[in-house]
């Protein structure tokens, strides 16, 4: 392989999920940085996913690798829907690809009251905890950190992801055509987004592989940090042999 096809093909964009960013992958990207490109955008003034899926296609080369967390996994679909070409491999966690449900915006419009009302440090502290392990929900120094995270987004910025989710698209018919390699992971104990869930969409996928974070909620990079790695190293470095 010559240098510049290596160049291309080490190049991978980590998408962050709803409330999330680059902080998110925090523990992770200094060990991937050591042999690949890392780009984590920041979507956070888009309301739409495929404003964000062009974003994205806009800032990267000709291939890359593309790694999607919760919401982030929905704007990685949408960059399939586009441009299924340019990416080389595909990992999806802790996330949906069903279209928006009957009771959810009423349900989602709860937490935008309170950012309007009173701020997105309340916003934080009623959606960490259904986020994360129940062992995990009186961890201080993680709600500290995850709480770090969701105050960087302003309630303009919140309302941005929340107007982008509720104007999704199902995207079994994405799943459908995938041809690229595809990792498919959840923590084991992830209530918003579970695992029966991902191994229901799963059989939409060809030939996917699947992975199972145990011991984990929802924010498997914070909550199960080295385990999380090793498995996206693994990945990896088989995508780029």
């Amino acid at each position: 392989m010559g240098t510049d096809q290596l160049k291309i093909t080490k190049h991978v964009v980590l998408i962050s999920g709803l409330m999330c960013n680059a902080k998110f992958w925090a523990e992770q990207i200094p060990a991937l940085s050591e042999n690949f490109l890392i780009y984590c955008p920041n979507l956070a003034n888009f309301d739409r996913f495929d404003a964000m899926a062009k974003s994205i296609l806009d800032q990267q080369p000709a291939s890359f690798h593309l790694i999607g967390h919760s919401m982030g996994a929905r704007v990685a679909l949408e960059v399939m829907r586009l441009a299924p070409d340019r990416v080389l491999s595909l990992a999806l966690f802790d996330t949906g690809v069903h279209g928006v449900a009957d009771n959810e915006p009423q349900k989602r419009q709860i937490l935008l009251d309170i950012a309007n009302t009173s701020g997105m440090q309340a916003v934080a502290g009623t959606w960490i905890p259904q986020m994360l392990h129940p062992n995990r929900r009186d961890d201080k120094a993680l709600l500290k950190r995850i709480e770090a995270m969701v105050l960087d987004y302003s309630p303009q910025q919140f309302h941005n992801q929340v107007a982008a989710l509720l104007h999704r698209q199902p995207a079994y018919d994405v799943l459908k055509t995938l041809s690229c390699p595809t990792l498919v992971g959840c923590g084991r104990q992830d209530q918003w987004s579970t695992l029966a869930q991902h191994q229901a969409f799963c059989q939409y996928i060809h030939n996917p592989q699947f992975s199972v974070i145990e011991d984990c909620g929802h924010m498997v990079a914070m909550e199960q940090p080295k385990v999380f790695l090793t498995i996206l190293l693994n990945w990896l470095e088989v995508q780029n042999q």
